[in-house]
């Protein structure tokens, strides 16, 4: 039994084999080829929304009212956070980052998105 081969992945090949090889192939080539060697296209995942506006957590204050510019050092930061999929598991990693230079001045990881009790 032959793999299937995702009807996007032979488009793209034979475009890439053609820009740079300078060869001429057809797109069912490219699919006998791929099933032939067991390749086959590796299925994007859709886009997953994971922002929550709809929270009962307090927000600060736009103090920079989109002004970006800093003209010193420690006038503005500007922060932000995102997840990487490790070996582990998710790891967050949340960034300051100083408007003047544009150097990371802090940073935090942390194995969980929830905020740790305080008391």
């Amino acid at each position: 039994m032959t793999p299937v081969v995702k009807a996007t992945a032979p488009p793209r090949i034979q475009e890439a084999v053609l820009a740079t090889q300078g060869l001429a192939i057809s797109r069912q080539r490219v699919v006998r080829l791929m099933a032939k060697l067991g390749i086959s296209a590796r299925v994007r995942r859709k886009f997953k929304v994971t922002t929550d506006s709809e929270h009962a957590w307090p927000i600060a204050d736009n103090v920079l009212n989109r002004d970006f510019i800093a003209t010193e050092p420690a006038r503005g930061w500007v922060g932000d956070i995102t997840y990487i999929w490790a070996t582990e598991g998710w790891l967050y990693l949340a960034v300051i980052i100083d408007l003047f230079s544009k150097r990371v001045v802090g940073w935090s990881e942390a194995p969980s998105f929830l905020i740790p009790n305080s008391g």
